[in-house]
């Protein structure tokens, strides 16, 4: 008996470990065919913005930074691309065009107000747009388009 509540307990564990785990961001394009990985030391080494803005997730504005996402699109190699589509850790997906992200120059967060994001607190990676000064009329877009737990973007 002990020995089986021991092996539930490392089962269990182990599992819980595998969350806990450094995810990477996987970036694919369909022009090329390559396929770039950033872990979270790839994406501070880019240049990084900051955007103060509230969420309906979030109970006051909080400052999120990291690189822009189209940053994080040059760095992979891609020059033009008509749309993305951004993949969750839960599979939840959202596609955007490249106007979109011109226009609204969301950035893939890396840390909320100074601290990187775990995964229990919509990490490690967060699309965020800024609410605050997103015209009325498209922040019901925009507020669906802001993935979190994002580990694959694909561009097209």
């Amino acid at each position: 008996m002990k020995l089986t509540i021991l092996a539930a307990f490392l089962l269990l564990g182990s599992g819980l470990g595998a969350l806990s785990s450094p995810l990477t961001l996987s970036l694919s394009s369909e022009a090329t065919g390559a396929l770039t990985e950033f872990a979270l030391k790839d994406l501070d080494a880019l240049t990084q913005s900051e955007i103060k803005t509230s969420t309906p997730w979030t109970e006051e504005p909080y400052t999120f930074s990291g690189p822009r996402l189209s940053a994080v699109i040059a760095q992979a190699g891609v020059s033009s691309f008509s749309s993305i589509t951004l993949r969750a850790l839960n599979d939840y997906s959202v596609t955007l065009r490249a106007q979109d992200v011109a226009a609204f120059e969301p950035i893939v967060s890396t840390r909320m107000n100074g601290a990187p994001m775990a995964v229990e607190d919509k990490g490690p990676y967060w699309l965020i747009f800024d609410l605050d000064n997103t015209p009325q009329s498209h922040q019901i877009q925009t507020t669906s388009w802001m993935i979190w737990q994002l580990i694959e973007v694909r561009v097209r």
